[in-house]
């Protein structure tokens, strides 16, 4: 099971307050529901998904809601490998009306149009709010394994719909954006403490738990190879450095000989034709007498004046 269908079971399988019933359906109904018409012109209300729990929570919501036991059917659908898909169906007509009134949505049994009324009520609290958001990502939200990257979105059919997701997120503190899929509208997320703080909001504890592991172990991965990188970044840069110097060391001792040259700088040359790769401050400490860095800095400017003096060129 993807990391995505976890969080989905996960906050299927939560107790709520019977507060928060009717605005998580009516985010739902909105993702992913499906309202439609019998042979007899009577409204009908469907969703379909592959998550078995979430099929059971529609059903346990829908008979705490209205009494009513909705139809479940099972389906093989054979783009998804023939896994089974659930379609949970309010197919009794009166049930289905009071249903789409309480969560605002009205039906032209003329044109059969929906027409979007959102009331208040769905998100008028906190907890409201936050079962909405919850009801959304059921019904039409998808979030990748931190393993491989960070990206959790949710599938809109309209843009007004994005909107308002995108609203109720940022009374969450939760910046989100939206994009063009198709006909469709996509509200998403792309920072890790974002997607971190919007699954512990939803209530997906476990989840957060193993998302914030993953998160950890890669930013210190990241660390590490960015401390080593840097790593070998200085010992090319010390082993450059110290080439170009025994550059100049050896056409000064070609072009007037190293006995030339002061007591002092003559040591550090040859000091340093014996360790070519190490950094200034190893050459330093390995001087008798030691000398800080500055110091062997302030010599090889001699040096390489000198060198150039005798013609040397880069």
């Amino acid at each position: 099971m993807s990391f995505s269908q976890n969080v989905k079971t996960s906050l299927a399988k939560m107790t709520v307050g019977k507060e928060e019933y009717i605005s998580e359906i009516g985010a739902m109904v909105r993702m992913n529901g499906t309202v439609g018409f019998s042979l007899r012109g009577e409204v009908t209300v469907e969703f379909l998904t592959e998550n078995n729990p979430l099929a059971r929570r529609i059903f346990s919501l829908i008979k705490a809601l209205y009494a009513y036991d909705a139809l479940i059917m099972v389906k093989k659908n054979p783009r998804l490998g023939y896994h089974n898909n659930y379609l949970v169906a309010i197919n009794d007509v009166n049930t289905a009306q009071k249903f789409l009134q309480d969560v605002g949505l009205r039906v032209s049994t003329e044109t059969f149009a929906v027409e979007d009324r959102f009331p208040q009520k769905l998100t008028n609290s906190e907890l409201r709010r936050r079962a909405y958001l919850r009801g959304a990502f059921l019904g039409a939200g998808t979030v990748i394994d931190p393993n491989k990257g960070y990206h959790l979105e949710m599938v809109c059919r309209d843009a007004l719909h994005s909107k308002r997701l995108k609203r109720l997120l940022e009374k969450e503190n939760l910046e989100s954006k939206i994009s063009l899929r198709g006909e469709n509208r996509v509200v998403y997320l792309k920072e890790a403490e974002k997607i971190s703080d919007f699954l512990a909001m939803l209530g997906a504890h476990k989840e957060v738990l193993y998302f914030e592991n993953v998160r950890v172990l890669k930013d210190m991965r990241a660390h590490v190879n960015r401390l080593v990188n840097c790593e070998n970044a200085n010992m090319d840069k010390a082993l450059n450095t110290g080439l170009k110097q025994v550059e100049w060391i050896k056409w000064i001792e070609e072009k007037k000989g190293l006995e030339s040259l002061p007591s002092d700088m003559r040591a550090l040359c040859v000091l340093r034709l014996k360790n070519k790769d190490i950094s200034l401050k190893e050459l330093g400490e390995k001087a008798n007498p030691p000398l800080s860095k500055s110091a062997i800095r302030h010599r090889f400017s001699k040096i390489e004046k000198l060198a150039k003096e005798l013609g040397y060129k880069d």
